[in-house]
């Protein structure tokens, strides 16, 4: 329901639950109806018309149909039933506007010729008036149809009526729902729940139905306030299993403009249900739980049916991280791999498998013993074509967070990131473990710890990397997060345990915020769009616990974030009333400078810790925050209870083992809305992975749903969805799409931005509530303000197309989207001239509109990545001249020219020499005169000696010169040495942090003794004197030493020490460390680093059967430092000893705490069965038990019993199978 200053309106969702709308849209009467009907839509169970005084509903027994159909039924006869929904003393008017035609069409050919009617077109809205100043706006939404009523300002809503007739019964239950019965169905008509927007806050306004005499009205008993909106409150659109046989985890999901939603889950075995024509129709097979395949499903935008449903995957084990599609329709997926057959294409970056070290997820039941790479795959629209796929990484573990540190929720191992930037090029965020992880550009060229962020681009081919870097410091780091502000800068976070992270002066916070190294901090960063520089970046965190899990940035450029904390001092609450103190999720916005917080709100129950793992987050157009996240016992950490629900909620109850969404205003003053979604059995969660909202902000969710073979999962439509059972023995992936009905307007349209015709039909695709405005800007002078305008240009080329929407009704007031059009016409083009350095590689071409049906041929290759792609990279060292053509269908083609301008700027210094005393003029020449000199004494320039061509050298060391022309530069070193001194440099230069490094200056010119030594660093001398040194450095570093002979002639030399943390071993534990002969034992290691045993076991955790004493040793290693540890495990003999096992023969029960209980007592714990039975003098049984821990109080009945004599029975069994049977008496004395 909508209201603005001048309108009201209702928003009515009739839920037929047991039909499904095929077309959904209306086919206008143009005579093949009778003529009182306007329009009419077909479902799968009847038939709506929309007439002059209301609606028609005409329906039949879909069931009845079916059984008839499969045999099941002898019936020659189909139930059928038709009634009306009428209102009352309405407008008896023929204007009626067809809004947002479809290209569907009907023809009848019925009758004579000249009854005939043609291009009955299908239309998506229809808008009629009711009464004076009130009108109807009809559509549908998904299976569900909808109307809204408009009232204009100074008319009454409650004067609307509307009369039911031709229904068996109708009846106004107790929550306000309207229940129509119609001999064999039973429809459900449920009242809206309405809030108004004022001052960005979200007032609920009570609306209730009124029953009498079967018509149908309105009431507000509360009022409302008629200068402000009111909407209708959000409705689960579709929520379905996917069907498999075999256990299926869920992990991501994603969206399209059309509304379809897409699955990435794992699949255990064969018995996934794949589509005709898919990519990869069988299972491959894998080493963990049964193996795991990939499994895609794009499921229409109803949830009624697959579109298509494909496995992906190698011979051993797949995870999906993140998922997203291209303006194309393509499915771009980023996950993680253990296969060294992993299906890749011609022409991607890396086609073979670099591999790792074993690693075994926490309970997700993959695993990868031959370690993990990254992989990125792109699936055709059809999904029936692998486009382009790669695999990403280096020789170890890539793109699996395994620190033990950053792992705070189950699967939290499989995060991550994947976008698609505004020139189509992909970014991922993820971490490593590789060294030799590929870089090119990067802003942090080497691995610094064991766990390090890394963050990288690829073009849209997969083909080429843009750039890619390290991030991170010497603890643990991982990137979870992307996106991009309005300058196409990456902004990114994720958690770090790194003191010495590289933040930017202006941070919100420089400095490491834990005391602790196992509570990590969060942080954001932002870096240019070539990855040149690092713009801002800060920590965000308290001492406790914090990761920053999701990232949004707004057309603002405002930073937004979702983390967990286990703060207790509210750090995260900060203008934010609707705060609950001590909660353990954050939602906080950060200037674009990252340096101030704006506003902040710590939401969840308030008990100090996570409540959620966080799966999707977004920020909307009006500045609305959406969060989506799951409870669950699972890892025993997470919980939904006691989290906080609006009026409207979906669901209100949980279990504490559900998913809970939230979205809360602007000014985070108001909770707009909260809901709890799921079973009452199982535990619903996520293994790993991201979900997504659309900026309308409708959740698309992926789900492990109805765990342990139950089938509590809502699902929606029923029947009618894909899957209505979970029909694995296990889990199954569900799906869900929830829509918030947010009163935005979202601009988007469709066309061809690439092709022949010079008209062109603008398909208007924007969400808008009603009475939207339109206006069109076609880059060529002209404009439009139809809906979805037709438009001929004059002449081809390329044109900026821009769609202004504007609608008085939703809470951003208007949205622009603009995007490229390129006409081609048969004609040869120059394109700007491009300029690199002789060494440099860069992108060539155009960054025009892309589309499926247009190809591109480069000529000549050389130099070229590949030589039919839009925008290849060269790295031409010459300069060249290169021809495009672009072929559209081959209906059209253009030329494009380019030329590449290759500066060859050198220098040339002079030749190496030698001195002792007397200086020496070095000079440099340059093929460019413009060029301008720098000398410096390290190749990377950090520390300029002189400018100019001329230096003079009054050390033995290297000079580095470079000649600079303002674009390129080129380096060139002249190497001055002694012929009366020369030395060099042994020791240690690799160390294990804590270790000392020994270093020694080897004088090789012994005749002149050296007299002395000047070190750039702090050491520590063995001797006299300071030629043998050793350093305990606490990171990697380079030590450099300055001597001077006897003859006063001066050397320096340098030896780099790299540093590498030593691993640790974060908990050793054996299930028991005292067993009897031939038990069972577990041992546990919990480490993030590679680990052996010493009785070569390759996994941390094992159970085995041990008969001797034994000490188990294990040693873990990271890059050859080393930490051991050990366990011991003693055996004992089984004995059924009876001087250790305690069999009293009397006890006396008189309540002063002595021997008040009869009991017998195992000192060795080596009883396996026991079984004892006491009988009183008659013969009756007073007391049995089989558990040793039991005890007799001396009562029979409830009676206490007097002093008298007992017999018992002990039968016994001892572990080793030895078995013993004891008689005697017990005393009871009182």
């Amino acid at each position: 329901m909508i209201f603005d200053k001048k309108l009201i309106s209702f928003f009515l969702i009739l839920l037929l639950t047991i039909t499904s709308f095929s077309q959904n849209n209306f086919i206008k009467n143009n005579g093949q109806l009778p003529e009182k009907v306007f329009s009419k839509a077909n479902f799968s169970q009847g038939a709506f018309f929309v007439e002059k005084e209301g609606f028609t509903y005409n329906l039949f027994d879909k069931k009845k149909l079916r059984d008839i159909h499969e045999g099941f039924s002898d019936d020659s006869y189909i139930d059928a039933h038709s009634y009306k929904l009428s209102f009352i003393n309405s407008i008896k008017s023929n204007e009626t506007d067809y809004i947002d035609s479809s290209n569907y069409y009907e023809n009848y050919y019925v009758g004579p010729k000249e009854n005939w009617v043609e291009n009955a077109r299908a239309y998506n809205k229809i808008k009629r008036p009711l009464y004076e100043g009130i009108f109807y706006v009809i559509y549908f939404e998904g299976n569900n149809l909808k109307y809204d009523i408009h009232v204009e300002k100074n008319h009454n809503p409650e004067n609307i009526q509307i009369e039911y007739n031709y229904v068996d019964d109708i009846k106004l239950t107790e929550n306000n729902t309207i229940i129509i019965k119609a001999s064999f169905i039973e429809v459900e008509e449920k009242i809206p729940e309405v809030y108004q927007i004022i001052n960005s806050k979200k007032t609920y306004v009570d609306c209730k139905y009124q029953l009498k005499n079967n018509i149908v009205s309105f009431s507000f008993p509360n009022g409302y306030n008629k200068n402000y909106d009111l909407v209708i409150d959000p409705e689960l659109v579709f929520s379905t299993y996917s069907g498999s046989l075999a256990d299926n985890f869920g992990y991501t999901a994603t969206y399209d403009k059309q509304g379809n939603l897409y699955s990435g889950s794992i699949s255990f075995g064969p018995g996934y249900p794949t589509t005709l024509g898919a990519y990869q129709l069988n299972f491959n097979g894998g080493v963990g739980n049964g193996g795991t395949d990939i499994a895609i499903t794009k499921y229409n935008k109803t949830g009624t049916q697959r579109i298509y449903s494909t496995y992906l995957g190698g011979s051993f084990d797949e995870l999906p991280h993140s998922m997203i599609v291209s303006d194309l329709g393509e499915l771009y997926i980023f996950g993680t791999t253990g296969s060294e057959d992993f299906p890749t294409t011609e022409y991607s970056f890396d086609t073979t498998f670099n591999g790792g070290t074993n690693f075994v997820p926490n309970g997700i039941g993959a695993s990868f013993p031959n370690g993990s790479d990254i992989i990125i795959s792109k699936l055709s629209s059809s999904g029936g074509q692998l486009v382009a796929s790669t695999f990403f990484g280096g020789s170890l573990n890539d793109g699996l967070n395994n620190s033990s540190k950053l792992t705070f929720n189950y699967a939290d191992e499989v995060r991550g990131e994947i976008e698609i930037d505004s020139d189509n090029n992909v970014v991922v965020g993820t971490c490593t473990r590789s060294k030799d992880f590929p870089t090119l550009n990067p802003i942090q060229p080497i691995l610094s710890s064991g766990l390090e962020g890394c963050i990288f681009k690829l073009d849209r081919h997969l083909s080429n990397i843009i750039w890619s870097t390290y991030f991170g410091g010497s603890g643990d780091d991982c990137i979870y997060s992307v996106d991009f502000n309005r300058n196409n800068y990456i902004v990114f976070g994720g958690g770090t345990t790194s003191p010495d992270l590289n933040t930017t002066p202006s941070a919100f916070q420089q400095s490491y915020n834990s005391s602790n190294a196992l509570s990590p901090d969060g942080f954001i960063t932002t870096i240019d769009n070539n990855a040149d520089s690092t713009l801002f970046s800060t920590y965000f965190g308290t001492d406790s616990y914090d990761q920053v899990f999701f990232i949004d940035v707004t057309k603002n450029d405002q930073v937004h974030v979702l983390g967990q904390t286990n703060d207790t001092n509210n750090f995260f609450i900060k203008n934010s009333t609707i705060s609950t103190q001590k909660s353990g999720q954050f939602i906080s916005t950060l200037s674009n400078s990252l340096s101030s917080l704006i506003r902040s709100s710590a939401v969840g129950s308030g008990k100090g810790t996570p409540d959620i793992s966080p799966t999707a987050f977004m920020v909307d157009l009006c500045n609305s925050y959406y969060l989506s996240g799951w409870g669950s016992s699972i890892n025993g950490q997470l919980s939904t209870l006691n989290l906080p629900t609006s009026d409207s909620a979906f669901q209100i109850t949980t279990d504490g083992n559900d998913f809970y969404f939230m979205v809360i205003s602007e000014s985070m003053d108001n909770v707009d809305y909260a809901t709890f979604f799921g079973g009452n059995v199982s535990r619903e969660h996520v293994d790993g992975g991201t979900s997504r909202f659309d900026n309308k902000g409708v959740i698309y969710q992926s789900v492990c749903a109805g765990c342990d073979g139950n089938n509590d999962f809502p699902v929606k439509p029923n029947p009618g969805a894909v899957s209505t059972t979970n029909n694995s023995p296990n889990c199954n992936n569900g799906v869900f799409k929830f829509d918030m009905n947010t009163p935005l307007v979202v601009s988007d349209f469709q066309a061809p931005l690439i092709g022949c015709d010079l008209t062109i039909q603008f398909n208007n695709i924007t969400d808008t509530i009603s009475n939207t405005i339109f206006y069109w800007d076609f880059g060529d002078g002209n404009s439009s303000n139809q809906y979805s305008p037709i438009h001929t240009y004059d002449t081809t080329g390329n044109y900026l197309v821009r769609l202004i929407s504007i609608d008085s009704l939703s809470c951003n007031i208007s949205d622009t989207i603009q995007k490229e059009l390129y006409i081609l016409g048969n004609q040869k083009k120059s394109a700007p001239e491009l300029y690199k350095c002789k060494y440099e590689k860069i992108r060539i071409g155009l960054n025009n509109p892309i589309s499926i049906n247009s190809s591109y041929s480069w000529s000549p290759s050389n130099g070229l990545s590949s030589y039919n792609i839009q925008r290849p990279f060269t790295n031409i060292d010459s300069s060249i001249e290169y021809t495009l053509v672009i072929n559209y269908n081959n209906s059209c083609f253009d030329t494009i020219i380019q030329k590449v301008n290759v500066d060859d700027i050198s220098v040339l210094a002079s030749n190496d020499t030698s001195y002792c005393n007397d200086s020496i003029i070095l000079t440099a020449v340059s093929n460019d005169s413009s060029a301008n000199f720098i000398w410096s004494s390290s190749f990377s320039f950090t520390n300029i000696l002189s400018s100019g061509d001329s230096i003079k050298a009054i050390k033995v060391m290297t000079y580095f010169v470079r000649a600079d022309n303002g674009n390129c530069f080129s380096i060139d070193s002249v190497l001055i040495k002694s012929e009366n001194i020369d030395i060099s440099l042994d020791g240690d230069s690799s160390i294990c942090l804590g270790d000392s490094s020994l270093i020694i200056v080897n004088n090789l010119v012994p005749g002149n003794p050296i007299q002395s030594y000047n070190w750039n660093e702090s050491v520590s001398s063995f001797g006299t004197d300071s030629s043998k040194v050793y350093v305990i450095p606490e990171f990697s570093k380079y030590y450099e030493v300055e001597v001077i002979n006897n003859l006063g002639c001066t050397i320096n030399d340098s030896i780099y020490v790299q540093v590498i943390q030593r691993p640790t071993i974060d908990s050793l534990w054996a299930s028991d460390s005292i067993i009897f002969y031939g038990q069972e034992v577990t041992l546990s290691l919990l480490t993030d680093f590679p680990y052996s045993w010493s009785n070569n076991n390759q996994n941390k955790s094992f159970t085995f059967n041990l008969y001797s004493d034994e000490i188990f040793f294990v040693e873990v290693n990271n890059n050859g430092c080393v930490e051991k540890d050990s366990i011991f495990i003693q055996v004992r003999d089984y004995n059924c000893d009876l001087s250790k096992i305690n069999i009293p023969n009397a006890f006396s029960p008189n309540g002063d705490q002595i021997n008040d209980f009869y009991r017998v007592t195992d000192y060795d714990g080596v009883i396996e069965r026991f079984h004892i039975l006491i009988y009183n003098r008659l013969g009756q049984k007073v007391f049995e038990s089989k558990n040793i821990f039991d005890y007799w109080d001396g009562r029979y009945d409830g009676n206490v019993l007097t002093n008298q004599v007992f017999d018992f029975y002990l039968d016994i069994k001892c572990y080793g199978n030895k078995e013993f049977i004891y008689k005697g008496n017990i005393n009871l004395i009182r």
